[in-house]
């Protein structure tokens, strides 16, 4: 017997347009989200769309840093300081190190949003991005200052606030799009 989908079809029978989910192989339409997604998926899926979306924001950093005569890895030396302190602003270890922290703690926050909204839902790039913002927030305002207080000093509050607004729209669209179908 086959099992079917709510509207009587066939499971899998929606013309080619079913999205499958990276680690359980389970079926669903575009445009409905999942009743139940498992935790090893929310994982992955908040991981590559928190790696995608520091991707992005390390990008308009970089580019904007650039524009602005201040380098294009001035963002990533301005992250490593968190391990070197000034002695990130010179060097190549400082900045493979700064594109390190960025990248994992991105992919970690991706996984984190994951978890908490449990799944697809709807409004999903809304709340990715309100999700961003709040980290911009509290990251400005109280655990920068602390951890990173020459990344504090150095990095224009409204274009990391830019930035986070990239992630969480990059992080957003890859959740809302399926995850990796």
């Amino acid at each position: 017997m086959v099992a079917q989908s709510s509207d009587g079809r066939p499971e899998g029978a929606g013309g080619g347009r079913e999205l499958r989910g990276a680690a359980s192989g389970h079926a669903r339409s575009p445009r409905t989200a999942p009743s139940r997604v498992r935790t090893d998926d929310l994982a992955v899926h908040g991981a590559v769309g928190g790696f995608l979306g520091g991707l992005a924001m390390a990008l308009l950093a970089m580019t904007v840093s650039a524009s602005l005569g201040r380098g294009f890895f001035m963002p990533m030396r301005l992250v490593a300081a968190i391990a070197f302190g000034p002695d990130a602003m010179g060097g190549v270890v400082p900045i493979v190190v700064g594109i390190l922290i960025h990248l994992a703690m991105a992919t970690a926050l991706g996984v984190l949003f994951a978890w908490a909204i449990g799944g697809f839902r709807p409004n999903l790039m809304a709340w990715s991005i309100a999700y961003a913002v709040l980290v911009w927030l509290l990251a400005q305002f109280f655990a920068l200052p602390l951890a990173n207080p020459i990344m504090a000093a150095q990095m224009p509050p409204l274009l990391w606030l830019l930035c986070h607004v990239a992630y969480g729209a990059v992080l957003g669209g890859y959740l809302a799009e399926g995850a990796g179908s």
